[in-house]
């Protein structure tokens, strides 16, 4: 990675299926993931953590940096537009992730450790499983007995 940090992925092997668009989920991620990458120290890790939690069917990422955290005031300040702690940095990436998220029926939140970093938690509907059921069956049977072929090629 350009910025000098190691990303460290805690993936569930199944997949976490996200009712969202999925490029601008991914681009809301990425913004999460910059700013993580950012204020951790060169040579440390940034985590990505993804989860579900089927009875309430929202789905969760977790971003987790090793930075030196923000402190209470900043906290207050760190979705505005515009504001940053970073030299030559915009203050968009964080704002921007959680218009994106919350306009597709997700959020955003942060939690702060002064001396350990901070965890960033997109939550977002999940797609609803659909089970096969008997009469599924049948029909995708009735379906396939019904469909012509061309044996004679």
């Amino acid at each position: 990675d350009a910025l000098g940090v190691e990303i460290e992925t805690q993936l569930q092997e199944c997949g976490v299926p996200c009712a969202m668009d999925e490029t601008r989920f991914g681009a809301a991620i990425a913004h999460i993931l910059r700013n993580a990458a950012e204020a951790s120290a060169r040579g440390s890790k940034v985590t990505i953590a993804a989860s579900t939690d089927y009875r309430g069917m929202r789905g969760m990422v977790e971003v987790i940096d090793r930075g030196c955290g923000m402190n209470s005031e900043v906290m207050k300040q760190i979705f505005r537009p515009y504001f940053t702690t970073k030299p030559g940095r915009l203050g968009l990436g964080l704002s921007v992730a959680r218009e994106m998220l919350t306009r597709m029926g997700g959020s955003l939140a942060v939690s702060s450790n002064e001396t350990r970093g901070m965890t960033f938690r997109a939550r977002f509907p999940m797609k609803r499983p659909r089970l096969v059921t008997a009469r599924d069956d049948e029909a995708a049977g009735d379906a396939i007995s019904s469909t012509p072929t061309n044996d004679h090629q």
